[in-house]
């Protein structure tokens, strides 16, 4: 009796630890981890497995594949997402598009930027439709996305952040 019982004792261990695994597996692949990073220090917390080659249907869908509490990676994901289907349309300049009509017609720079905008908005961050005159006398319009951590600039397929010192590192980035 005494051996049967460490027998089973042994067999519940195991079938503990081995459960165990799985589940931290499960967990790592779930939130994108990379289980490795606890054996080397050198590789980030996480590392998450985000593309940009989703198509949205909707203002919506940009908000749930983009929302992030880093507007730098919010940023990125709206303009790389938006690269998916832009087409510049001159021959659109003075239409009012819907989301739709944009998606599959194009439209011009205050276009995308006015779609931005509207994007920021929803994801909570102050947004400023701007525009400039360039060299040429025409007008150029793009959105301004702020928090308190960076400004973006969206520009139709470009962004470029700038976070302000003493957040995290001084460092900027451009597409």
């Amino acid at each position: 009796m005494e051996v049967n019982l460490k027998r089973e004792s042994i067999i519940i261990i195991l079938m503990s630890i081995m459960l165990f695994i799985v589940l931290f597996m499960a967990v790592g692949i779930y939130d994108g981890s990379i289980i490795y990073r606890f054996v080397d220090k050198n590789i980030p917390e996480k590392i998450t497995m985000k593309t940009y080659s989703i198509i949205p249907n909707s203002k919506d869908d940009y908000i749930d594949i983009c929302q992030s509490d880093n507007i730098e990676e919010a940023a990125k994901c709206i303009v790389l997402t938006t690269k998916n289907f832009f087409n510049y349309n001159l021959t659109n300049l003075k239409a009012n598009l819907s989301f739709n009509k944009l998606k599959e017609q194009g439209g011009v720079c205050h276009h995308w930027a006015k779609l931005y905008n509207q994007i920021g908005k929803e994801m909570g961050y102050n947004t400023y439709y701007e525009i400039i005159r360039t060299k040429e006398n025409k007008l150029h319009a793009f959105s301004v996305f702020s928090n308190h951590q960076a400004y973006c600039i969206l520009d139709m397929e470009h962004y470029y952040c700038i976070r302000f010192k003493g957040i995290n590192n001084d460092t900027n980035t451009n597409t």
